[in-house]
């Protein structure tokens, strides 16, 4: 997760406002008026290398799928996987494709998994209300304990908390002081993921940091948060990367549900495309907590009896590509339509 606060400061415009007009897939409430939409090409590539002197009769091989349910994010696969079984994720909310593979000896299989988003700008706070789904809130306490990298448990997350808020605050004056801290103190520094606590420690850390300590203060003062991984394409139209290449965060608000936080390229802000509650149209969302991009596995039926199990090679890429950008309502037709 590499992307630096500048990344997406060239995008930045002014004059965003609540666009009244119902467009397709999102409530109208939150759409941004006159933003960019964009329709986006997103390409994972596997290889599957079968070194070993057996045939493998049946691999598994799991791929997350982008989200397609989100009010800013409409996703689809693309042929030749259109039609394949998606199976959900232990965290209950992201999703997956498996597909049953035979890779013969001495072999590579290359398959190419292809998947159409459509990102339009919205503003979930332009509204002082959204439906909320009661499925959504009967499952919010994985993340409100602490977990990996957001150690909102720890004596210095709760006394920062603490001293950040009051009882009487309210929620959402506890998420903008979590959202605002992260780029008071914190020097943008790639590194490898360290959390929440590491990077009080040292004042550093990347977007990982930033959204882990967003989470972690969060739900140190009660309120639930969790990381995302996404594609962040930035400035440009077109990024090659081998995993999603961007943390940023989801915090439940009682009167909105789920809303996406960059507290990296937000930067505390309130004045950007992202940010609190804030999506734009150059982050596509894999996944949340709780899920992996990938995983692959042989069932004992896979393999001929009596045979060593083979040990298989895999590599996954990723290529995302802006294929047009508009209005939403204008893109709708494409992306409902388009068959490669």
């Amino acid at each position: 997760m590499r992307m630096r606060l500048v990344v997406l400061l060239i995008v930045v415009s002014a004059g965003f406002r609540v666009c009244g007009a119902k467009e397709p897939g999102l409530p109208p409430s939150i759409l941004v008026e006159n933003a960019t939409s964009r329709l986006i090409e997103l390409t994972a590539h596997v290889t599957l290398t079968n070194d070993s002197a057996s045939d493998v009769q049946k691999y598994l091989f799991r791929l997350t799928t982008p989200p397609g349910d989100l009010p800013y994010q409409r996703s689809r696969l693309l042929p030749p996987f259109a039609d394949a079984a998606l199976k959900t994720h232990k965290n209950g909310v992201d999703r997956f494709l498996e597909l049953k593979l035979a890779l013969p000896a001495k072999k590579a299989v290359a398959k190419e998994i292809k998947f159409l988003v459509l990102l339009s700008p919205a503003d979930y706070l332009q509204v002082s209300q959204l439906p909320v789904q009661e499925a959504e809130r009967a499952a919010l306490q994985d993340y409100l304990r602490p977990s990996v990298l957001v150690e909102s448990a720890a004596p210095e997350i709760k006394a920062l908390s603490a001293s950040l808020v009051g009882p009487e605050s309210s929620e959402l004056q506890k998420v903008k002081a979590a959202y605002e801290y992260p780029a008071r103190v914190l020097k943008f520094c790639p590194q490898e993921p360290a959390g929440a606590v590491k990077a009080l420690q040292t004042g550093r850390g990347d977007c990982t940091e930033y959204a882990s300590l967003f989470c972690a203060l969060c739900r140190a003062s009660g309120v639930p948060a969790r990381r995302a991984s996404v594609f962040n394409l930035g400035s440009n139209l077109e990024i090659a990367v081998k995993q999603p290449n961007h943390d940023i965060a989801e915090v439940f608000l009682a009167t909105h549900g789920w809303c996406p936080v960059d507290a990296n390229v937000g930067g505390g802000k309130y004045d950007r495309p992202v940010g609190l509650a804030k999506a734009g149209h150059a982050q596509i969302m894999l996944k949340r907590e709780g899920s992996w991009v990938w995983s692959s596995s042989i069932p004992s039926d896979g393999v001929v009896p009596d045979k060593p199990k083979p040990a298989i090679q895999v590599a996954v890429s990723w290529h995302a590509k802006v294929l047009q950008e508009g209005r939403s309502s204008d893109l709708a037709s494409a992306f409902s339509n388009r068959r490669q």
